[in-house]
């Protein structure tokens, strides 16, 4: 007992740090369930006894916080502050007046410019981030932020490319309201990050097969969760998308599904295949209970409410865990079957326009991200070195003498 409460007093610098920075209380109370977890399953927890307790968890909030209570553990490292999503507002209220009028006025200009606005909380987010860190260092107006501080700022944490072209979006927004020539002095010094593009995850033949056997069976998911499963399969709806999912938005005359994305704001039609039909009738025939809803999917707890995304992660794992795969840590959400769709439609040679359509992607750019999750696709992309004059010997083997 003495050895799990001295693990549980290491942590109360962790804790402490998290509520000074802003961090939701609920993010740290699933930290402290976190410690609490990992007090009783070893008095001093090692490397492996953590990946294990990660592999374990369940959900997304579960396992970030087992990783945070690892690190600072193992490694004594604090977790990076998410400069994506707002701090407190408390926190805020000790910016100055001028960095405080930035905040203010964002918002009513980037709505007005036709941004959604979950992406304006996002710009804001980061953007005050940014302010509050030159007012921790002391500047009290944009005319005192130096070159300096803004190295400074970009070089700690995790912070990137994506949140520089933030920064720079909110100030440019606000130039005509605000101090205009000190802005564009600011926007003119601050770095020039190149995006990093990410490397999508995707699922191999054999875990496709896998997954499709479990998905397909009669007996093996409910049909709430086959229903969930065979849409993500086939039409490539996002989690959220799936979980919102109502009986105003599917045409049973027109065999389509016509909804408004909860991501994008942007109206998506797919096509409702046999197999999506079927599923979804037997489902709200056979399996749904009485609920005065237009909501199709519900809870199968006692309590009946409609189904939330983070629900729809719960299904994902369940399926991979009856397919027998991913259960090493690797990624393993309805998302990947997403990819899978727009990879397969890739191979079979659909334009990218019509992929993106599908997709509901804003910019058909989007979909390029998919070309490097197949190596069929990038062996297509390479080019043939049949005409060039390539001498033979390059390529030889010096011991056996074989090409």
């Amino acid at each position: 007992m003495q050895e799990q409460k001295d693990y549980r007093l290491r942590f109360h610098r962790l804790l402490g740090y998290m509520s000074d920075v802003g961090y939701a209380r609920g993010s740290i109370a699933y930290v402290e369930k976190a410690i609490e977890e990992m007090a009783c399953w070893s008095e001093s927890p090692s490397s492996s006894d953590y990946e294990k307790a990660i592999c374990k968890a369940t959900g997304y909030n579960r396992r970030r916080a087992m990783r945070i209570v690892r690190d600072f553990d193992i490694e004594g490292t604090l977790p990076d502050v998410n400069y994506k999503r707002p701090l407190k507002e408390a926190v805020y209220a000790l910016l100055p007046p001028e960095f405080k009028s930035l905040r203010e006025s964002y918002s009513p200009i980037a709505l007005a410019r036709g941004l959604m606005p979950k992406t304006v909380k996002t710009y804001k987010a980061v953007a005050s981030a940014f302010l509050l860190y030159m007012a921790n260092l002391g500047r009290n107006c944009f005319q005192e932020i130096t070159e300096d501080d803004i190295q400074a700022y970009f070089t700690q944490g995790k912070i990137g490319g994506d949140q520089c072209r933030y920064i720079k979006s909110v100030l440019q927004d606000c130039m005509p309201v605000l101090a205009g020539s000190e802005l564009e002095r600011i926007i003119r010094i601050l770095p020039m990050i190149p995006r990093c593009q990410k490397v999508c995850d995707f699922l191999t033949d054999s875990e496709v097969k896998a997954l499709r056997d479990v998905i397909m069976s009669e007996d093996k998911l409910s049909l709430r969760n086959r229903s969930v499963c065979i849409l993500a399969m086939f039409t490539g709806l996002r989690s959220t998308d799936i979980a919102d999912l109502r009986f105003s938005e599917v045409d049973w005359e027109k065999d389509e599904i016509c909804l408004v994305q909860s991501k994008t704001r942007g109206v998506v039609r797919v096509p409702m295949i046999p197999a999506v039909g079927n599923a979804l009738f037997r489902y709200i025939t056979e399996e749904r209970p009485e609920y005065k809803s237009d909501h199709i999917f519900l809870t199968e707890s006692k309590w009946v409410r409609p189904m939330k995304g983070r629900e729809v992660y719960d299904v994902s794992v369940k399926l991979y865990r009856l397919a027998g795969i991913r259960q090493d840590g690797r990624r393993r959400g309805l998302h990947l079957l997403r990819h899978h769709l727009a990879v397969s439609m890739l191979q079979d040679g659909a334009d990218m326009s019509v992929i993106s359509n599908v997709m509901g992607h804003r910019s058909p750019q989007t979909v390029e991200s998919y070309l490097s999750c197949s190596a069929e696709l990038l062996r297509r992309c390479a080019i043939s070195i049949e005409y060039y004059p390539v001498n033979s010997k390059t390529y030889m083997d010096d011991e056996t003498g074989l090409l």
